[in-house]
């Protein structure tokens, strides 16, 4: 991947970004990362150094992650383009539709991006602490 792009939005009109994590910021760990979203005003210190965070933003609006990506060939079927082809919403920033409909996007999309899809999952603080992204995966 040449670029990619994580991004905490506001999920309100008109959609607003709370912050984001890229490529050339953020921490890996054998070429993968782990990036936490918490309400803490700035970054928690039970996060470990190597663990990402991004702050959760105004409480009082729902949220939307966005990703985003730049090709690194033509010919690379794996990218944010190919799933927006293929599991598409009408999403003009104007018309912010139903988080049911956004929600279903998700195996549509990591269906057509694979490995370059990230995983998310909400996660509890503790079960985060005793066993780490692993052990959120895992409760899902």
């Amino acid at each position: 991947m040449r670029y990619w792009a994580a991004f905490n939005s506001n999920f309100a009109s008109p959609i607003s970004v709370v912050d984001c994590a890229t490529d050339l910021t953020t921490r890996l760990e054998a070429g993968y990362y782990t990036i936490v979203i918490s309400d803490d005003r700035q970054r928690p210190d039970w996060l470990s150094p190597n663990i990402n965070w991004l702050p959760w933003g105004d409480e009082q609006y729902p949220k939307l992650m966005v990703f985003r990506n730049m090709l690194p060939a033509s010919n690379f079927h794996h990218a944010v383009r190919d799933a927006w082809a293929s599991c598409a919403i009408n999403f003009d920033f104007m018309n912010i539709p139903d988080r049911s409909v956004l929600d279903n996007m998700g195996p549509c999309s990591k269906d057509k991006m694979g490995d370059y899809c990230p995983d998310a999952v909400w996660c509890d603080k503790s079960t985060f602490l005793h066993g780490g992204w692993r052990a959120c995966i895992k409760g899902h």
